[in-house]
């Protein structure tokens, strides 16, 4: 055989490995750095004053996307808060922290300040359901701390 064809012969075959080759290290990659995270969540969070009385239950979704970031959305009215945003990133194993945090709004629109939300999650070993514990700031529009809650969180995926 010339070289022509032998390169011809295994040139899609070289092809094939290498693109095997990535796909196993990019997988590997995303399963060691946490990725198993990303996807949508419906929570359910209890919030309390930090000595065991409930101040608010509340349902939310948390979508953890690919490379760290996250949004936030949950059942309370929409003019009484913006979007949350945030960022994840795996701790080790399991273990995620995940804070975020959103505005917030007085009942005549004006702004209330902002919500600061530190989360840290322990992803069910299936990755279909996770539980974290709560700490949450609400600053007034100066940025000073005016209260601090909270919490436990149990989800559960429902996307991908």
């Amino acid at each position: 055989m010339n070289k022509k064809t032998i390169l011809g012969t295994f040139t899609p075959v070289f092809g094939l490995i290498a693109l095997l080759t990535c796909t196993l290290l990019a997988t590997s990659a995303t399963a060691e750095s946490g990725g198993r995270l990303v996807g949508v969540f419906d929570t359910h969070l209890t919030l309390t004053n930090c000595h065991g009385v409930v101040i608010r239950t509340l349902e939310a979704l948390q979508m953890f996307n690919q490379g760290g970031t996250l949004a936030s959305t949950d059942n309370q009215p929409p003019s009484s808060r913006g979007a949350g945003f945030g960022t994840w990133q795996n701790m080790g194993g399991r273990s995620y922290s995940a804070p975020f945090q959103f505005f917030s709004f007085n009942p005549d629109g004006t702004f209330a300040g902002t919500v600061k939300i530190a989360r840290n999650i322990l992803l069910a070993a299936d990755a279909n359901s996770y539980t974290s514990t709560v700490s949450v700031e609400i600053l007034d529009p100066n940025g000073n701390v005016i209260a601090t809650l909270c919490g436990t969180e149990s989800a559960t995926r429902l996307f991908d």
